[in-house]
């Protein structure tokens, strides 16, 4: 590429700015992150590469609770196509106004998004402990 030196001098490495990365991306996982942030595109690709629709971050989150609080209905059925569980629950491990634990339903319940609640109740989603 035109302009750019076969060298990099430490010093260049530090003044090159990075993107940042948006508020509220959970951990390292891929298929949560691509969910998170819209990208059907990718979740497809991930979920096809074999990554796991219920995968989750401890205590904070799983790829169709990110999409539902989110509000993107493309990726809820995406995700429920590839066995997303509809009533899968995880623990916050923080003081969070829906509850001790998060569900799709209660994130897209608190966030107003009514055609992913209708999507979820249509699919016998509930808002319950984890493990039950």
């Amino acid at each position: 590429m035109p302009g750019l030196s076969a060298r990099c001098s430490s010093a260049s490495y530090r003044s090159v700015p990075l993107p940042q990365t948006p508020p509220n991306i959970p951990g390292l996982n891929p298929l949560i992150n691509a969910a998170l942030m819209g990208h059907a595109d990718v979740v497809r690709r991930l979920l096809d590469a074999g990554a796991n629709s219920n995968s989750y971050v401890y205590r904070d989150e799983t790829p169709l609770i990110a999409s539902a609080q989110q509000g993107r209905l493309d990726i809820v059925n995406i995700l429920i196509e590839a066995g997303a569980d509809v009533s899968l629950t995880v623990k916050t491990g923080r003081r969070d106004p829906g509850g001790p634990y998060r569900s799709p339903l209660s994130e897209a319940e608190r966030n107003g998004h009514d055609a992913v609640v209708r999507r979820l109740r249509e699919l016998g989603a509930a808002h319950r402990p984890p493990g039950r």
